[in-house]
């Protein structure tokens, strides 16, 4: 050990060691629990969060100010632990500051209940545990150096799967978020890291190069947005922009689905190797359907892999993204245009200023300066009305008193197809209106909103008042278009208006869950953990949990057994007695 040693505090009689470089808050606990030599963990929870299981969750622990206020401010208070010692850390990157504060509130409180579902990680697809990393190399430098390995917060960051110091593959841990030692305190350990499959180590250090990106970019952008968050609607207009540089969207600013999507699959392809990874598209066709919601504004929930890997797309190095979004201002954004459920964008302040010079004191009519400028007469007409500039219109079919009541009828939020019907013109002429009126897109959409958002709390509302001893899960089942509108577009008021919790549970899954691929995967991965595991030890019969704990998706499936037959009986066979060796005669 050097001479940088562990400064000591101290908490009554107890001594208290002070943070290691990037330490997360469990690392610190686990290291006092391991010094203060209890024989149980839930005496170091009591003493420091005043709880038996206070702060034993090792990604987002509860109790901060407690913490704060037993170890006397020695260690920081709740909001900077929180803040740089948790996985909060990596989540506040795209939160807005109010969902900032949730999160806080929540870690210095007595419970993080629903916290997963609010930062939309358990319908991500990605997992919503946080498995525990470790690269080998630190953990040697650290015991040299410090005299102990320990967990360091930016290696538990999802996505995050090299050690960016090492350039090495980090190993999973075989506690905590499999459900093994859910309430103890744990140091990381060779004998309790996950080995890498052989082959599979193989596969990855050839794409090791990619994942390794990743990993600086996630932590680089992580540690930039500490003060002020990436904001989700510059981030939108930064994508397309850059896709229409690369050619990928059309001069109305459509996306050139089938292009885009091709690049990404060869993106994503390597780093889906990661099991983490693995709800990345597999093929240009899942891209394709992907893809269109992810370039669109993402509204909060949305898990920060999705954009880091969207920006690890885009971007070669971290830098040139961050030297990127700061060029996008917010009169840039001012210009994003929504149609049709398709954010465009339009040209900034000079593109919209030579516009404005043409049709004002040229006197071109818009067809000329489309011409001039180079674009769709369309969107030179869209470019117009954002500029509160009405174009000359030459109307074919439509009269002036019916364009004057079509435009009426849309600001009170028509449909479309309706007033398409309505006025006998196609419901191209109805988009073509709403693009070139100056005002009436936003207003048409404001209106849609409203109305979509009082039939949706309507109808949400009466299911609570027919069904609500039913429970979530049923009520969702009976609207399942409703709860999704409000669950992306109203959530605040959605969790205000959740059912009274029951204990009848409703267990029919979705006909959508294709249970035989997912029985056939899951039976196999069972047969050869148990083989490996008997490999390993002789006249023992293997428990469930050492099961699950090398396989952390199979305690999830433990309670739908009735539908994976064949991985029930793997584990009936994997769990049964193993027969003893035959004594050997005595000579």
């Amino acid at each position: 050990m050097d001479t940088n040693k562990i400064k000591i505090s101290h908490l009554g009689s107890n001594p208290l060691p002070s943070w290691l470089p990037d330490e997360s808050l469990f690392s610190l606990v686990s290291r006092t629990h391991r010094l203060w030599g209890y024989p149980l963990a839930s005496t170091t929870a009591s003493i420091l969060f005043g709880h038996a299981h206070g702060g034993t969750q090792h990604d987002l622990p509860t109790r901060l100010d407690e913490f704060a206020r037993r170890t006397a401010g020695l260690l920081g208070d709740a909001v900077s632990i929180g803040a740089s010692r948790t996985m909060f850390r990596y989540y506040r990157t795209f939160l807005p500051t109010d969902e900032r504060q949730h999160v806080l509130d929540a870690l210095r409180g007595p419970t993080v209940a629903h916290l997963k579902l609010r930062l939309g990680l358990l319908t991500s697809r990605f997992r919503a545990h946080h498995p525990l990393k470790a690269c080998e190399s630190c953990m040697r430098e650290d015991a040299d150096r410090h005299g102990v390995a320990y967990w360091h917060v930016a290696h538990q960051f999802p996505g995050v799967w090299t050690c960016t110091r090492h350039r090495e593959l980090l190993r999973e841990s075989m506690f905590k978020s499999t459900g093994v030692g859910r309430f103890q305190w744990h140091l990381p350990e060779p004998s309790a890291l996950q080995e890498w499959d052989a082959n599979h180590r193989a596969t990855l250090e050839r794409s090791c190069e990619r994942i390794d990106t990743l990993s600086r970019l996630i932590t680089t952008l992580v540690d930039a947005s500490c003060e002020t968050p990436l904001e989700p609607e510059r981030l939108t207009v930064l994508y397309r922009t850059v896709l229409a540089e690369r050619g990928w969207t059309t001069p109305s600013g459509s996306l050139r689905i089938a292009r885009i999507a091709e690049s990404f699959t060869d993106y994503a392809g390597a780093l889906r190797l990661i099991p983490e990874l693995r709800a990345l598209p597999e093929s240009a066709p899942e891209a394709g359907r992907q893809l269109p919601r992810l370039l669109r504004p993402m509204r909060s929930g949305t898990h920060p892999i999705r954009h880091f890997v969207i920006i690890g797309w885009l971007f070669d190095e971290p830098q040139q993204f961050l030297d990127a979004y700061q060029s996008t201002g917010k009169d840039v954004i001012r210009h994003a245009v929504v149609a049709d459920g398709v954010t465009t964008i339009s040209p900034p302040a000079p593109q919209l200023d030579a516009l404005r010079e043409l049709l004002a004191d040229e006197g071109l009519s818009v067809s000329g300066a489309a011409h001039r400028l180079g674009v769709d007469v369309a969107t030179a007409a869209a470019w117009a009305a954002r500029c509160g500039i009405t174009p000359s219109r030459r109307p074919k079919r439509l009269q002036a008193f019916a364009l004057r009541d079509l435009i009426a009828d849309l600001r009170g939020g028509l449909d479309k197809a309706l007033a398409a019907d309505r006025y006998a013109v196609s419901v191209g002429t109805v988009t073509r209106i709403l693009r070139t009126e100056p005002g009436l897109q936003d207003a048409w959409h404001q209106v849609r909103f409203q109305q979509a958002q009082e039939r949706a709390r309507a109808a949400w509302r009466a299911l609570l008042c027919d069904h609500g001893s039913l429970g979530m899960k049923f009520l969702r089942g009976l609207d399942p278009a409703s709860y999704a509108w409000l669950y992306r577009n109203d959530r605040s008021w959605l969790q205000s208006q959740t059912p009274a919790r029951t204990s009848n549970r409703t267990s029919k899954s979705s006909s959508r869950v294709q249970w035989d691929q997912r029985d056939a995967a899951l039976s196999h991965q069972v047969e050869t953990v148990a083989l490996a595991l008997l490999a390993e030890r002789t006249n023992r019969t293997l428990k469930l949990w050492e099961l699950y704990q090398r396989i952390p998706e199979l305690k999830a499936k433990l309670a739908a057994l009735e539908r994976l037959p064949l991985t029930r009986r793997a584990i009936e066979r994997a769990l049964r007695p193993s027969k003893p060796a035959p004594e050997r005669p005595f000579l």
